[in-house]
């Protein structure tokens, strides 16, 4: 420890920094002159005294470790959180709508396609009809990315909401034009029928 001050002293000599505030260091005849006054002064004995004093980190570690446990078990949650099973839908119950395909949303989690239609005798709303990934979709061998298209027109058979939202799971939607008629039920379509 006694070294490395007489080292710490020996640097800041040569770099022309006094220990003591307001003392000047002696300056040999070949030395450069004085430059102006720093605008903050030099760091004081007991500046660097504060300075070589480590931090008490005691403390600190056991919050570390809850905040690392918190953010696991978040980190755990949340995908949970975010996944809902089908239960918003009432299965029992089919709704028909004729419309036009207004967007068709081809993204992970849930493929949506969002529908300008109506229910005969009603106002045209848009619907949102939701399906599995499309990862299932496209192992079904039938379903693809352009299947069906903005401005395409379409019957669609739907498990509504629940809560009465203009939504639902879609059963089944036929291009009236094409007559492409596709399903969401995915056993249906891989020829496995459930009893």
């Amino acid at each position: 420890m006694r070294k490395m001050r007489n080292v710490r002293r020996e640097v800041m000599a040569l770099l022309g920094i006094s220990l003591l505030p307001g003392v000047a260091l002696a300056q040999s005849p070949a030395a450069k002159p004085a430059a102006k006054p720093a605008i903050n002064p030099p760091p004081s004995a007991k500046d660097w005294a504060d300075m070589a004093k480590l931090p008490d980190w005691s403390g600190v570690w056991a919050h570390v470790r809850s905040d690392r446990a918190l953010l696991g078990l978040g980190a755990i949650a949340w995908p949970v959180a975010a996944h809902h099973s089908t239960t918003m839908f009432a299965h029992d119950k089919v709704v028909s709508i004729s419309g036009v395909v207004k967007e068709v949303h081809w993204t992970n989690p849930h493929v949506a396609i969002y529908v300008e239609g109506a229910q005969k005798g009603a106002a045209p709303v848009t619907w949102v009809l939701e399906m599995t990934s499309p990862g299932n979709l496209m192992r079904a061998g039938v379903w693809k990315r352009n299947s069906f298209k903005p401005g395409d027109k379409v019957d669609v058979d739907m498990a509504p909401l629940r809560d009465g939202g203009k939504g639902g799971a879609l059963k089944k939607i036929t291009n009236t034009e094409s007559g492409l008629s596709l399903n969401a039920n995915l056993r249906e379509q891989e020829g496995v029928v459930e009893k």
